[in-house]
């Protein structure tokens, strides 16, 4: 994760990493770990071990995040910021998702249930929703640093047997979605519950 500033006294915190636990969650539901991380650095992929990553010079808004493995998945742990930098970030992920450059992504970020992203996210995805506030860990002087809001994590992925691209459209998730079809939905909220509550509309 690249930059992230946040509104504790203590006053701006760069290079919040995701702690080893939500990182094997994630390959659990993938199957694998991560094709690609589309906000990360060489430290943090110390950890995530994707197979392909892009820096903050990279600039991954800017990016096509296509792979060639087949069925490719996405973690995405955005930049935080001023400038509803989060909001960009899920926009992308979501572009990226419904161009069908990847079949399945998790998207972790702080769970603000007023903020756009977020409900943009509860309306079409199953968001999990982390008991307690996670401890990310730090390059630099601090080996952690505990969150100052609660986190959620978001799943996009394609039900076996649907078109790569959806045009455009919203994910379907929706009722008729969770009858099963879907590996990385069923391992999303088995092994979710034992984090926090996944939550989906319908």
């Amino acid at each position: 994760m690249a930059e992230n500033y946040n509104p504790h006294p203590q006053g701006y915190r760069p290079e919040w990493y995701t702690p080893t636990h939500i990182i094997q969650f994630a390959e659990y539901v993938f199957g694998n770990r991560a094709d690609l991380d589309p906000a990360s650095c060489a430290s943090a992929n110390n950890i995530i071990q994707a197979r392909r990553y892009f820096t903050e010079q990279d600039d991954g808004l800017r990016q096509i995040w296509m792979t060639d493995q087949r069925n490719p998945t996405v973690w995405c742990n955005p930049p935080y910021g001023r400038g509803n930098t989060v909001y960009k970030w899920w926009r992308k992920m979501k572009a990226e998702f419904d161009a069908g450059h990847f079949h399945a992504g998790i998207f972790l970020a702080n769970s603000k249930t007023e903020t756009r992203w977020f409900q943009e996210a509860l309306d079409t995805c199953p968001v999990l929703l982390i008991r307690g506030r996670l401890s990310f860990w730090r390059a630099e002087d601090a080996p952690t640093q505990t969150g100052h809001f609660g986190t959620a994590l978001v799943l996009l992925s394609r039900p076996d047997g649907t078109p790569a691209s959806y045009n455009g459209s919203p994910t379907p998730y929706n009722a008729a979605d969770l009858a099963g079809g879907d590996p990385a939905l069923d391992r999303f909220i088995d092994r979710g519950r034992s984090l926090g509550q996944v939550v989906i509309a319908v």
